[in-house]
């Protein structure tokens, strides 16, 4: 008798037990540990494209000071030479973009994180001392390994959200995180700007940011983790709530069904889309500077103003976009099927058309290519929520390596960018030759999305789980269901 008492209490215990656990979880919704990771790596990619595109600025600043502030040096080096800088962060990019996903889908972002943003603060920070003598071959050789370095960040990201995140959450801090990348664009162009302007002069573009990004490496030491369950300081509700909701697969160390990825049609679809739009930002994020001051003759400061008008207007964007959609997803107003459709598609032919609008407007019309620009950029941020979350739809297991091989497939794109455009555009003043740059930009963007609209798809792929030969898991995308909204 006294024995089933025990039995009963014991019972009670635990649905009081669980009653708590599944109290504490609702509650712990709002605010946790997951927004200290995002917060990190939302700064972490600030950081990140600030050091990557103050170059862009840079490089006007330091091929012509009086421009900028001639008590610092000026290098004489050729349109040609100019481009190969600017390409040479994607000769390292490319070879470390799939290391990036692989590992840190498999063991986990934090030590990849940290060695990252380490090594491209120590290679900015130096820049300035290596170069003195104006050796553009040793500038292109500090930017290669600033590219190698980086290369691992971004897809880490992806995999770190996809462990972190709960699947309803999962839109709202990807796009925080990617929004980070737009404001550190902001910076890179404005802060660098004006610094090379000011008493500090363009080598205060490389040790600033640098000085800040080993900060931020020391700091993600102490508050990172691979994982939930490997943090220590997260409650377990928080713990419960994210594994509870989260997609991930939480074995470790799976085999990779490489035939299936590199077979996929929805992962080729979505691979070609990126390779359109990468070429399209890319072309804009290393050749704005150098468009605005040859063809619309800004001095260094105004340039760089106009340069950050673009990404201003896109991080704002993009901020506004992110909340407008998550409210219309917890709504089921919209299945993901339209909505990753209709804003990828606001991504591609927005810009599309105001590349064709850049070629009929008057180069002394600075506002109205400024503003044709601005749209071109901005329309961009779509493509945040629009696709490049898409890699996560696909694979939450893998979504860190399938985000490792298509931005090493488009970090291709940015190293034959400016070496394309160098052949073109032989004369930064002649506007014919821009033209032609952004036709054939517009006509890329096209492509894609009409690819992307009819093939693309919204749904986990059967190789997820390594089920190599199984159909795929269609689910009906007319109809809003929780179970897509991942």
């Amino acid at each position: 008798m006294e024995n089933k008492v025990d039995e009963s209490r014991a019972e009670a215990d635990k649905g009081v037990t669980a009653s708590m656990v599944s109290l504490h979880v609702k509650k712990e919704q709002i605010l946790g540990v997951r927004h200290l990771q995002v917060l990190f790596m939302f700064f972490c990619s600030l950081l990140g494209f600030q050091m990557r595109v103050n170059v862009s600025v840079g490089v006007v600043a330091m091929t012509n000071a009086n421009s900028s502030n001639p008590d610092f040096p000026e290098y004489n080096w050729s349109e040609f030479e100019r481009n190969y800088i600017l390409s040479s962060f994607f000769w390292g990019n490319v070879f470390t973009q799939f290391l990036g996903g692989y590992v840190s889908s498999q063991y986990g972002a934090k030590y990849i994180l940290f060695l990252s943003t380490l090594g491209v603060s120590i290679f900015t920070l130096i820049t300035p001392f290596v170069i003195g003598n104006g050796s553009w071959q040793l500038f292109c050789g500090l930017r290669v390994f600033v590219g190698l370095f980086q290369g691992v960040m971004y897809p880490s990201f992806y995999a770190h959200l996809a462990r972190w995140s709960p699947s309803k959450e999962r839109n709202i801090l990807g796009g925080f995180i990617t929004s980070g990348m737009e404001l550190g664009t902001v910076l890179g162009f404005v802060l660098g700007g004006y610094i090379s302007a000011s008493s500090l002069g363009w080598p205060a573009t490389f040790y600033i940011p640098g000085s800040i990004g080993i900060i931020w490496a020391i700091l993600w030491l102490f508050f990172g983790a691979n994982s939930p369950s490997e943090c220590k300081m997260i409650s377990l509700a928080e713990r419960k709530m994210i594994e509870k909701s989260s997609s991930e697969n939480k074995k470790k160390n799976k085999k990779v069904p490489w035939k299936s990825i590199f077979t996929s049609g929805p992962y080729l679809t979505l691979l070609f889309v990126k390779i359109t739009q990468a070429w399209s930002y890319q072309t804009l994020m290393l050749q704005l500077p150098t468009y605005i001051h040859g063809v619309l003759k800004q001095d260094v400061a105004t340039n760089a103003l106009f340069s950050a008008i673009p990404y201003m207007i896109t991080c704002l964007l993009s901020i506004s976009t992110v909340i407008f959609v998550d409210f219309l997803m917890r709504k089921n107003y919209i299945t993901l099927t339209v909505l990753r459709k209709g804003l990828n598609s606001f991504a591609s032919c927005v810009p599309a058309a105001a590349y064709i609008g850049l070629c009929f407007i008057s180069a002394d019309d600075v506002i109205g290519n400024i503003v044709l620009l601005s749209v071109a950029v901005a329309a961009a941020s779509g493509q945040t929520i629009g696709s490049s979350l898409n890699h996560i739809d696909l694979s939450p297991n893998h979504a860190g390596l399938i985000y490792g091989i298509t931005n090493t497939t488009i970090s291709l794109i940015g190293l034959l960018s400016p070496i394309v455009i160098g052949y073109i555009v032989t004369d930064s003043e002649n506007r014919s030759q821009w033209e032609i740059i952004f036709i054939m930009l517009a006509v890329l963007l096209l492509v894609g999305n009409f690819c992307y609209m009819i093939f693309g798809r919204m749904t986990v792929q059967p190789w997820n789980d390594n089920e190599e030969e199984s159909q795929s898991k269609d689910i009906d995308q007319n109809k809003p269901k929780a179970e897509v909204l991942i």
